[in-house]
């Protein structure tokens, strides 16, 4: 993940392929079918720059992972 922003549907994909989940789980929808609280410009887009940069949010999943199965396997 090195671009600066990236969706919500995306990222989730993310966490199922470091999590080997099915990606059935998750469904692609736009922004007008979600009930929103707040209102949302159409194209808004998760900007992980800083994040990525500052959690190296694939490093941190895939430890947490790890971690999760050392805690399952107990």
């Amino acid at each position: 993940m090195e671009q600066q922003g990236i969706s919500r549907y995306e990222f989730a994909k993310e966490i199922l392929e470091t999590f080997n989940l099915n990606h059935e789980l998750i469904i692609l929808i736009t922004s007008t079918q979600m009930s929103w609280t707040a209102k949302r410009t159409k194209d808004s887009p998760l900007n992980i720059g800083k994040a990525n940069k500052t959690l190296e949010i694939e490093k941190t999943l895939n430890k947490l992972k790890t971690r999760l199965n050392i805690h399952l396997n107990k």
